[in-house]
């Protein structure tokens, strides 16, 4: 969305047709990146042939995206975007099913996927001239909370990953002491 906007503000950079193509593009191509993200997180959860079947038919869009005029694609664009929502609901479920099974993180997860989920609706509505919200388009807003919520987990983990390594560090050393107490015995 920022490059698109970007690139719609400086229309000398590329024209419209790449214009269009990188918006199309990196809609559809985020739903198969975002479920393999998902899947290496809550693998038990989440099935790994959906997780494929998404890839192969959102990557085939996406590579007809390059390869195909705008035009053809503001012909198919709403059949996909049927099947982008039926991979997203999935997504949905994957991160209830987590959650239910109390998996680490899954709850901030779960809040900011749907916060996305939210805005986007919002804001196909807001394209359609229908208001939820008001006049104001919250994807931009949502993403920065989705994005600081993932710095937020991310950092979490490291911070429990460098605490389990402190307390294997001194597990082993006591351990060694132990030993070497029971070998001079």
């Amino acid at each position: 969305h920022y490059l698109y906007a970007y690139l719609k503000e400086h229309s000398g950079i590329l024209n419209f047709t790449w214009q269009s193509k990188i918006y199309y593009l990196s809609s559809f191509a985020l739903i198969p990146v975002a479920l393999y993200y998902f899947r290496e997180l809550y693998f038990e959860e989440c099935n790994l042939l959906i997780v494929r079947a998404s890839a192969i038919v959102l990557g085939t869009y996406s590579l007809g995206i390059l390869v195909f005029p705008p035009t053809f694609l503001t012909n198919t664009v709403n059949a996909f975007e049927i099947i982008s929502i039926a991979f997203e609901l999935y997504l949905i479920y994957v991160l209830w099913l987590a959650t239910y099974h109390h998996r680490k993180d899954s709850f901030l997860q779960m809040l900011g996927i749907l916060l996305m989920v939210f805005a986007s609706v919002n804001d196909t509505l807001h394209a359609e001239e229908i208001e939820l919200v008001g006049s104001l388009e919250l994807t931009p807003l949502m993403f920065s909370v989705f994005v600081f919520l993932q710095f937020f987990i991310i950092a979490r983990r490291f911070s429990q990953a460098f605490s389990q390594v402190e307390d294997l560090s001194k597990n082993l050393e006591i351990k060694v002491e132990e030993r070497t107490v029971q070998l001079k015995e």
